[in-house]
């Protein structure tokens, strides 16, 4: 009589164990499942040359007043924003913009966490035609226009809020390297020439 509730006992085991083996592949099909989409990423990765990234890096430059400025640089080398400092104190915030290929768009200026104004450089077949200056509520303080004879840059024209030419600098080249330019104030016909030297 006990041996009869002892088989009967192991059959009820075994049913249940066999149940819960069931339910058991259910799950290792769905874990097998997750292995081969991890695998399959891993392989993916493996095969796939990933671009390395740099750490963003900071120039700091201070001027004879120790005004300073923070450059800080992305993964592109390109700028990504400038703290301005002075009397040790940031005063002001420029954030650069880029678009796809690299070439910068937009810089905002802010102070106190407020934008302030926004300087805008606008393309034409990836060659700076004109770079503007708004303040926060889109009013134009100035502008400069650039002229271009055979995709190389000769003049360009520096125009106030008001539309008025205020100064014109022309750009000489020797061998297509620029060796001057000759800035010239529209307003009291002043002359500043710069001449540039390579080694």
């Amino acid at each position: 009589m006990n041996g009869f509730n002892v088989n009967t006992n192991v059959a009820e085991y075994k049913k249940k164990k066999a149940k819960k083996f069931k339910l058991n592949m259910k799950q290792i099909k769905l874990l097998c499942f997750a292995a081969a989409i991890a695998l399959a990423v891993v392989l993916f990765l493996a095969l796939v040359p990933v671009k390395s990234v740099k750490i963003i890096e900071k120039c700091v430059s201070t001027d004879t007043e120790n005004n300073k400025s923070i450059s800080y640089y992305d993964s592109k080398e390109n700028v990504s924003y400038v703290e301005n400092y002075y009397m040790d104190e940031m005063n002001s915030v420029n954030k650069h913009f880029y678009d796809k290929d690299g070439k910068i768009i937009k810089i905002e200026s802010y102070y106190d966490n407020a934008i302030t104004g926004t300087e805008n450089y606008i393309y034409d077949n990836g060659a700076l035609i004109e770079k503007n200056y708004k303040s926060a509520d889109g009013t134009l303080y100035s502008k400069t226009i650039y002229t271009y004879v055979d995709g190389v840059l000769e003049l360009s024209v520096a125009f106030d809020g008001e539309n008025n030419p205020v100064a014109e600098t022309k750009y000489v080249y020797e061998n297509k390297r620029l060796v001057s330019t000759e800035e010239v104030n529209i307003a009291n016909g002043k002359t500043e020439f710069t001449t540039f030297t390579y080694d």
